[in-house]
């Protein structure tokens, strides 16, 4: 194994390698594991890594992203008839991010009619996500009552558009 590893494979291609030529089953984690657990007496083996020995991390659930929030409504304070469907006038908005990361679509969904509106923004910020929902609603503010949004960042500024179309916001149980 550390053979392979000082020909620079990564640890999934030595795990195939040796599943392959050698019978063994070994997963990659364990591999990473070997590496960094042995930093100290066999130091030299992070610099075969082609991240050069950074510890690797994951980037999802870091933290309690839905309290950064200000003044949050939990979806369950919605009024029943929101979840039946039962009137016009309740809207799920959302922002759907293009496979470039740069580029998104922001998106709102009558719940019960399912008339959907959608523009796209430039940055997915907050100011540009309330900028696009307030001029796509705008046309339609006699029929906004509530919004609902996911737990993004980008709708941090969910006062402002409840605000200008005068209607109540809530928030999707993170």
């Amino acid at each position: 194994m550390v053979a392979l590893l000082k020909r620079y494979l990564s640890p999934e291609q030595i795990s195939a390698y040796l599943k392959a030529h050698h019978a063994v089953t070994l997963s990659h984690e364990t591999i990473y594991r070997f590496i960094y657990a042995n930093r100290h007496p066999h130091g030299a083996l992070c610099q075969y890594l082609r991240h050069a020995g950074k510890i690797r991390r994951k980037r999802y659930g870091s933290g309690a992203r839905a309290a950064r929030i200000p003044n949050r409504t939990p979806i369950e304070a919605r009024p029943p008839i929101v979840a039946q469907k039962g009137r016009i006038g309740d809207w799920e908005c959302d922002t759907l991010v293009g496979g470039d990361r740069t580029s998104a679509l922001v998106t709102v969904v009558e719940r019960k009619s399912l008339f959907t509106l959608c523009a796209p923004v430039l940055q997915k910020t907050a100011e540009a996500v309330q900028q696009a929902i307030i001029r796509l609603l705008t046309p339609v503010a006699h029929q906004v009552q509530t919004l609902t949004f996911d737990n993004g960042s980008e709708c941090m500024q969910h006062e402002k558009m409840a605000a200008a179309l005068k209607a109540k916001t809530y928030f999707a149980t993170p």
